[in-house]
């Protein structure tokens, strides 16, 4: 049985179509998380040049593989963990809601709940915002 050349790494629109990223075996050590984002983002503005994806900032599996979505939010790391035929989707940088971009996150900031536990160093809290 012959190894893959290839490996193929599918990323989906919002619409669900999908683009094909092939990656040499050889090089997935050598290939970045960082790398693939650049590239999933440039091929997808080439097959669909009426959306944009200048927010992307990461991403992730489409079935939801919490490890390789941590590891592809980790830019410098290789894409040897990568299965071939995963496909994946691009995440959006979250927009707050904030009008003012120098607000800092108090803990006048809260609604303090109740108390959930206690560590050696810290509390933890129950809370909601705020508002």
């Amino acid at each position: 049985m012959s190894t893959p050349c290839f490996k193929n790494i599918f990323v989906q629109n919002e619409s669900g179509q999908c683009i094909k990223i092939a990656v040499p075996v050889l090089k997935t050590k050598l290939h970045t998380c960082g790398w693939l984002l650049q590239e999933a983002k440039q091929k997808l503005q080439e097959a669909f040049p009426s959306e944009n994806y200048e927010n992307a900032v990461t991403l992730q599996t489409v079935n939801g593989e919490y490890a390789v979505d941590h590891w592809l939010t980790l830019p410098k790391k290789s894409l040897s963990v990568i299965k071939d035929g995963t496909v994946l989707k691009l995440y959006y940088k979250q927009e707050d809601g904030s009008t003012n971009q120098f607000e800092k996150v108090t803990l006048d900031s809260f609604i303090i709940e109740t108390k959930l536990g206690y560590g050696a160093f810290s509390n933890v809290y129950l809370g909601n915002v705020n508002v």
